[in-house]
């Protein structure tokens, strides 16, 4: 998705006149039609709507990505709504897989999972913002020490750096990947959500390690790092397309 983006970024930003917000409301708008595609049930229906669900989540990384390109094309309001629309976008197409899954095997169960997954994703979702809020407010406050296990993360994470290589690399994409496409294109809807929700405990809370480590070591040795920099595919989007 992100060699895409970028690529996509700046032709975008070079050749057309369109804004962020714009990029935000139409994948928003192709969202709910996937979702109305996944009531369908029929197969044919369900492949158009894995297919314009993945283009909406394009245009969702492209908003942002715009914004950055060009200084000024966006705007509070267009924050306001990628912020307050995203959510939305997966959880109709969630309820839509699940609801429709119910119908076809009369198993209730889908809609626990599926609360489930919705539940872990969103934590993983909003962990980073938690994140850079809690370095600021403690910076000045709040003397931690590193613990050994911090420093074997802390390690770990350098030696996955210096590779190119990332230490949470089950993220949103992939969880959307394995539940909103490979799930109903395969048929296996629920057991997808169940897999995925395994795969995402593991990682969420591996996170939360690392940025707990990455944190207190930015507050100790004046360090710039913690998951949610180095790992944010938009500067390095930036920067390739500004390179370029």
């Amino acid at each position: 998705m992100d060699p895409i983006s970028a690529w996509a970024g700046k032709i975008i930003s070079l050749n057309t006149s369109i804004r962020p917000i714009h990029l935000t409301i139409f994948s928003f708008l192709l969202s709910i039609f996937s979702a109305v595609l996944f009531l369908k049930g029929e197969y044919v229906y369900t492949i158009s709507a894995v297919i314009i669900f993945q283009f909406s989540n394009l245009l969702d990384n492209l908003d942002g990505l715009l914004a950055r390109i060009k200084p000024g094309s966006g705007s509070i309001l267009a924050l306001l709504l990628d912020h307050i629309l995203d959510p939305w976008r997966v959880i109709l197409n969630v309820a839509a897989i699940s609801y429709t899954y119910y119908l076809n095997s009369a198993d209730y169960t889908i809609f626990i999972y599926s609360f489930l997954f919705l539940c872990f994703h969103f934590f993983d979702w909003t962990l980073p913002r938690t994140t850079a809020k809690i370095r600021g407010a403690y910076k000045d406050l709040y003397k931690p020490t590193l613990t050994n296990f911090d420093r074997f993360l802390i390690g770990l994470k350098d030696k996955f750096t210096k590779y190119n290589l990332k230490v949470i690399f089950f993220g949103t994409h992939e969880r959307e990947l394995l539940v909103l496409t490979l799930g109903p294109i395969l048929s296996f809807e629920l057991l997808s959500i169940q897999v995925c929700i395994l795969i995402s405990a593991f990682f969420v809370f591996l996170r939360l390690a690392f940025d707990n480590a990455l944190v207190k070591n930015e507050i100790i040795n004046k360090t710039k790092e913690y998951l949610g920099d180095s790992m944010n595919s938009w500067e390095k989007g930036v920067n390739k397309i500004n390179a370029g």
